[in-house]
């Protein structure tokens, strides 16, 4: 698998949006196997099982876009909302740390200074570059219930008369 940053697939179904999201409401509810869904207006969000959910276990967020004969459906895979915003604050916390020396060391450099502080940008650049690989392990992790979720949701698109299947960029 080459790691991406937010997998995702496009599918085709010659079904309206509102009969394709019944369908998968059906699927889920049906299903036996504990995945859980959330279902709002042309949106859905798949989760895993809660006892197989981890810290880093993905969820599959499908919008249901009107297309001449049909929906197109995409998928996309990220962390739960938590996981993301904690990535997104470090981002910022390395990004605020790093500016802020950057500044520091320019002032020290127009006081004619040793101009140390210079060294957050490139600091701020190999700690970005850690969270970015923190990231990708984290996906490394949650490969299995990627592949898990992307046959789950392929077993609900299934279901549905006219099913074309599309673009992918997933596991």
């Amino acid at each position: 698998m080459i790691p991406r940053m937010r997998p995702s697939f496009e599918r085709f179904v010659a079904l309206e949006p509102a009969a394709v999201q019944q369908r998968l409401r059906d699927f889920v509810t049906a299903s036996q196997s504990g995945y859980t869904g959330q279902f709002y207006t042309n949106h859905v969000i798949l989760n895993v099982p809660s006892s197989q959910e981890q810290f880093w276990s993905p969820q599959l967020s499908i919008d249901l876009e009107s297309a001449p004969g049909g929906t197109v459906v995409r998928g996309l895979y990220s962390p739960r909302p938590s996981v993301w915003t904690m990535f997104m604050a470090l981002y910022a916390m390395v990004g605020f740390g790093g500016l802020i020396g950057v500044f520091f060391g320019i002032s020290q450099w127009s006081l004619q200074m040793h101009p140390y502080g210079l060294w957050a940008g490139p600091g701020a650049v190999v700690l970005a570059g850690g969270v970015y690989s923190l990231a990708l392990f984290g996906q490394w992790l949650s490969q299995d219930q990627i592949a898990a979720l992307q046959s789950f949701a392929e077993g609900a698109l299934r279901s549905c008369e006219g099913y074309a299947a599309g673009r992918v960029d997933a596991a």
